[in-house]
């Protein structure tokens, strides 16, 4: 397993995106890179052999890297074919690839599950299992159009 540095790769970085499990149009280049002039990009991208299987939206604020600080959420954008033991990995190796970069810190911003095309939280359990700390919690909400609640016919 090998972790990179997003470097212009947009092409991959989209198609994988794409095909992604977890992914969404935020993290399209062209809507990351809008507001570029504001973040260090810090994205990486997860290959096993000459294979993409995961990719981090994610920039740099000094010794703290963020998933993603423009956005309203970041987190690992996972193939379809990576698993629970891929996940474990790639947060050992981020750790390891981060230390030697000097980071002491990640805020993650997962993606919530209601956006995942394949509903799975590997990446939170991996981060459990590092013992990582939750600092914040925030509300989703989700209303499904092709369900609409009944509307009250005594106000108008």
């Amino acid at each position: 397993m090998m972790i990179t540095p997003y470097a212009g790769q947009t092409t991959e970085w989209d198609q994988f995106l794409d095909q992604s499990r977890n992914g969404t149009f935020l993290f399209k280049r062209a809507y990351m890179d809008y507001h570029a002039d504001r973040f260090v990009d810090a994205s990486l991208l997860v290959k096993e052999g000459d294979q993409l299987i995961a990719m981090l939206p994610a920039n740099r604020q000094g010794d703290t890297v963020v998933s993603h600080g423009g956005l309203t959420f970041g987190g690992l954008v996972l193939g379809n074919k990576t698993g629970v033991a891929n996940v474990m990995e790639i947060f050992d190796q981020l750790r390891e690839y981060w230390a030697a970069q000097g980071v002491k810190k990640l805020i993650y911003k997962p993606v919530p599950h209601i956006y995942h095309v394949v509903p799975s939280e590997e990446d939170l359990y991996a981060l459990h299992r590092l013992q990582a700390k939750t600092v914040r919690v925030d509300v989703s909400t989700t209303i499904d159009q092709s369900h609409r609640l009944p509307l009250s016919k005594g106000r108008k």
